[in-house]
């Protein structure tokens, strides 16, 4: 009789233990990822002119993350005096919109903010928001390409990796003239099915 027993008595005790490991009832709402923490983002220099010639069309996101990658990308961009940034804390963000047409009368995504947060151990979101500005036509538009170059250089205090999330702001129409807003509802860039980027994309992060 007691071999028939002990199986039954180890399942019991196996039980016991297993169902003591947990001391309080498991909550899914519990959040696994702590919040993001912002992190402070200055802008150097800004213009639409760059110094010398660009020798590619599209857009660019690159990240110095010492003196000379610095050098060599500011000197390409601009010649006014600008103190070093300080690498020993934070990292320098170029952002170069590509040929963009400033006619009026033309489609365009304008940079309207930049913001940047850590959201791992290690990682640093570099948030970027457009304006996504879609012209009506009228009468007084016409052909004039004027061709800009947009571009901006941002100090971003942290020294972790750098990730890119680029949004829709928000849609703005109007005619010549007419700067009214519209939509301003929040997408994601990689979402946003009526968006269509021309522009060639360039990421050196690190």
């Amino acid at each position: 009789m007691p071999r028939f027993l002990t199986p039954l008595v180890f399942s019991c005790v196996l039980l016991t233990a297993c169902g003591g490991a947990r001391q309080e009832p498991f909550d899914p709402s519990d959040p696994e990822e702590p919040e993001p923490t912002p992190v402070p983002v200055t802008t150097l220099v800004s213009g639409t002119e760059p110094l010398l010639l660009m020798e590619f069309a599209g857009k660019r996101l690159e990240v110095a993350v010492n003196l000379d990658d610095y050098y060599h990308l500011i000197d390409g961009y601009t010649d006014q005096p600008i103190d070093d940034p300080d690498f020993s804390r934070g990292q320098v963000v170029l952002y170069d919109a590509g040929l963009v047409d400033d006619n009026i009368c033309a489609h365009k995504l304008i940079l309207r903010s930049v913001e940047a947060q850590t959201i791992t151990e290690g990682v640093v979101e570099v948030i970027l928001e457009y304006e996504n500005y879609q012209p009506q036509t009228g009468p007084a538009c016409d052909d004039e390409v004027i061709e800009v170059r947009p571009f901006e250089f941002f100090y971003v205090q942290s020294r972790d990796e750098v990730v890119f999330n680029e949004r829709i702001q928000g849609v703005r129409t109007g005619t010549p003239g007419n700067d009214d807003d519209d939509d301003s509802e929040e997408d994601d860039l990689e979402d946003d099915e009526d968006f269509e980027d021309d522009t060639d994309f360039q990421s050196l992060a690190r």
